[in-house]
């Protein structure tokens, strides 16, 4: 079973809706979260293998960077 856990600055956070689309080799899973705060969101993927991939975003309230307009 493939567990999907979502943490805001290493708090866990309450997930959205959960999509599976399943095929012969692979399981693919779409999960909606709805983002109340700023900070560090962080969504771990596990399963009964022993390992795990994870990704995070940070949002905040800084500037952008790098953008020009002409």
């Amino acid at each position: 079973a493939t567990t999907v856990t979502w943490t805001r600055d290493s708090t866990t956070v309450t997930q959205g809706t959960q999509t599976v689309l399943n095929d012969p080799v692979t399981a693919q899973y779409t999960h909606t979260l709805t983002v109340t705060a700023l900070g560090t969101y962080t969504c771990t993927v596990s399963n009964n293998k022993p390992s795990s991939a994870s990704a995070s975003i940070t949002l905040d309230l800084s500037p952008p960077t790098g953008v020009s307009a002409a």
